[in-house]
């Protein structure tokens, strides 16, 4: 096995710039599909950073099989009613995004925001990494304002300093800061910063629909179990409060299908990509090989004459002494 190698290595020594090529083509191919992988397992695979993920599900308003596989966002009475009396949730958020300005004159700034409700981060199973969450009161309308920051902006706009309890201006408003969430956190919308929702819900408005509504299962609650009991409280609330605008039934995903449903079709085509790219890495080293062969046959044919007629001389010479 060592002797193998040696003459391997020789050989790949003698043949410097075929062995660089080589070792290119490969490295360009093996390191595309590393770098997709890492995607993919980062998209597709990695369990959300969530307590219990595997009880988190989104909600989306649905129109029965006649409309096909139409889902769409929550109206907020929809969303009132649903948390409000269904049985099957621990609880249920909602979600709008938004752009907010942060400071004033020459200094402000947009910043991708989203306005959520006093539920949501506990609806996730999440704490901010410094300071609190919104609580109840806050979440109406006429409340103090107060907002969240992202860890990013934290460190960019304020140093990493602690500001918990002091105001910021957003939208020429001040807010009082209440905490600052964990890095690399910026759910929904890729936000940075958060306020909360204070929605002033109208008694008969059912149309609407703007809220992303993430909720909680209660233990032992399967996906399926929960899409029939708010199947039949759809039904129950079309009864009690008929409307054309009603949702005939909810449609509950996992979360994590709701994050990758869109991008699951992208990330498989792309992952496809790079495997062809890989195989036609091979392909090209088995040609480049083959024409290596090729190439060196003569030589070997040379060779393998010259050895011939040597030993045919030297027996020659034995037989005539």
């Amino acid at each position: 096995m060592i002797l193998e190698l040696r003459q391997a290595l020789r050989v790949l020594g003698r043949a410097k710039g075929f062995s660089a090529v080589v070792v290119l083509i490969l490295g360009l191919g093996i390191g595309a599909n590393t770098a997709i992988f890492s995607v993919v397992q980062a998209v597709l695979l990695r369990p959300l950073p969530f307590q219990e993920p595997e009880r988190l599900v989104r909600l989306y308003e649905s129109f029965g099989k006649s409309d096909g596989d139409t889902r769409l966002s929550l109206a907020p009475l929809t969303w009132q009613r649903w948390r409000e009396h269904n049985d099957v949730f621990e609880d249920v958020g909602a979600a709008t995004g938004t752009s907010l300005t942060l400071g004033d004159g020459g200094e402000a700034q947009y910043v991708p925001a989203a306005r959520v409700s006093f539920n949501f981060f506990s609806v996730l199973g999440l704490r901010p990494a410094l300071g609190r969450d919104f609580v109840q009161e806050e979440d109406q309308p006429g409340a103090t304002p107060v907002v969240l920051l992202g860890h990013g902006l934290w460190q960019r706009q304020f140093g990493g300093r602690d500001v918990v309890g002091q105001d910021v201006r957003l939208d020429g408003v001040p807010h009082r800061i209440v905490g600052v969430m964990p890095e690399s956190f910026r759910h929904p919308y890729r936000a940075e910063l958060w306020v909360p929702l204070a929605m002033r819900i109208e008694p008969v408005q059912t149309s609407g629909r703007f809220l992303y509504a993430p909720a909680r299962l209660k233990p032992g609650v399967t996906v399926d179990a929960a899409a029939r009991s708010m199947r039949e409280l759809c039904a129950r609330i079309d009864r009690e409060y008929p409307a054309p605008t009603n949702a005939r039934e909810a449609a509950v995903v996992p979360l994590r299908e709701g994050f990758v449903r869109e991008l699951r079709p992208k990330l498989v085509a792309i992952t496809a990509a790079a495997a062809f790219v890989l195989l036609i890495a091979g392909a090209n080293v088995a040609s480049l090989l083959l024409a290596r062969q090729v190439a060196h046959e003569g030589e070997a044919t040379l060779r393998a004459a010259l050895g011939t007629a040597r030993k045919r001389a030297g027996t020659a010479l034995r037989e005539a002494a």
